[in-house]
């Protein structure tokens, strides 16, 4: 009897212990999340001149946004070192440069497990070009463009880029690297004066805003062909030859030939001056003097000449 009631008792402690057992493996038990299918977008990480791309493996950034896109994937928290490495396909020791770097992700711990790959494309950190100065070009005004052509005018652009590369040292262009815009109206036909443009940055070379003035100028008129005909100025024997080139019929016949030919408003001194073949301190007599006629200023170019029979 005795014997019975002790292989009962040692049968019930057997059960228990199994029991038991199971339940305590069963909880410690958690099964693996697989990484495979994690994805980390391109992070454009900004290249450090001074450190190897065997830094990059516990940058920070690159290392934080590893974690969170696994935690995406698996709703699992971890960290570098502890649930997972990451490696690249650079040489640890070389110095960082920009171009594409490919990273491969490798669980280990308890929480993960497998692998999975992404790229990098490392870029040179962006420079602000708020300091950046363009003279005046005095663009000449094209009559048949719109103040939002300017916007793309190839002189403007360009002068504009070179500003860019003198101050950050980085090749530019317009579209890719920055937008030009002005303070006119973008359909309304060019004319003379001043247009603020303002450059802004875009893409991932450069920055920030800037501004600059250019004044629109009317393109120079040849006065070359100009024809004034004799004046036969009346002689005036108490003045000099030299008194004769700011004779106000005279400078006023010259400024009407000039917008007869050009279609400019012109004024002696300011577009023009004129000169004589006389010595200008004698005192005029009658006969032939022939004058030359030499532009100045934005509006015209060149030079001709005339002659004046003084009677």
């Amino acid at each position: 009897m005795q014997m019975k009631n002790l292989l009962r008792l040692m049968g019930a402690l057997t059960l228990t212990t199994v029991a038991t057992t199971s339940v305590v493996a069963c909880g410690d038990q958690t099964a693996k999340q697989d990484i495979k299918d994690v994805k980390v977008d391109d992070l454009k990480t900004a290249v450090d001149s001074e450190k190897t791309f065997g830094d990059l493996n516990t940058n920070k950034e690159i290392t934080d946004a590893v974690a969170a896109a696994i935690k995406k994937t698996t709703k699992l928290d971890v960290s570098v070192g502890t649930d997972f490495t990451l490696t690249n396909d650079k040489k640890k020791e070389d110095k960082q440069v920009a171009g594409e770097v490919k990273f491969t992700v490798t669980a280990q711990g308890d929480k993960i497990l497998g692998t999975f790959t992404f790229t990098d494309t490392l870029t040179v950190a962006k420079q602000d070009i708020k300091d950046v100065k363009v003279d005046d070009l005095k663009t000449a005004v094209d009559s048949e463009k719109t103040f939002g052509d300017l916007n793309t005018n190839k002189e403007i652009t360009d002068a504009v880029a070179a500003a860019i590369k003198k101050t950050t040292k980085l090749d530019v262009s317009v579209g890719t690297d920055f937008t030009l815009t002005n303070d006119k109206k973008k359909e309304d036909k060019q004319v003379a004066g001043e247009v603020k443009f303002t450059v802004t940055a875009q893409g991932d070379k450069i920055l920030g805003t800037f501004t600059f003035t250019d004044t629109l100028t009317v393109a120079k008129q040849d006065i070359k062909d100009v024809k004034v005909d004799d004046l036969k100025t009346a002689v005036d024997s108490e003045k000099t030859f030299g008194d004769l080139n700011t004779n106000k019929e005279i400078t006023d016949a010259v400024a009407a030939a000039i917008k007869k030919t050009t279609k400019l408003d012109v004024s002696v001194g300011t577009d023009f001056t004129l000169t004589n073949d006389k010595k200008k301190e004698d005192k005029q007599v009658a006969g032939e003097v022939k004058f030359t006629v030499t532009a100045q200023g934005d509006k015209i170019l060149g030079t001709f000449t005339f002659t004046d029979t003084i009677e």
